[in-house]
């Protein structure tokens, strides 16, 4: 989950890649670029999908106890 809210205070290894294409010149060499690893952006991105689904699931299982308990008992 932290990873998902990227609030470590260590750049993760995916960050120091990107950070590196970003301080790398255009001309140093153009004919073998560096590429971010697709598992590893894939895996960020499944992390923080389940991460918010897991939170509208939390929403929703909310709201419906109290509609529920509107309904059966006293609110």
């Amino acid at each position: 989950m932290a990873y998902a809210f990227e609030i470590s205070l260590r750049p993760t290894s995916l960050d120091r890649l990107e950070n590196d294409l970003q301080d790398t010149e255009v001309g140093s060499n153009p004919d073998k670029p560096k590429e971010l690893d697709c598992q590893m952006v894939m895996n960020k991105c499944w992390g923080e999908l389940a991460f918010v689904l897991l939170y509208l699931l939390v929403i929703f299982v909310c709201c419906m106890g109290c509609v529920y308990q509107s309904y059966v008992g006293k609110p």
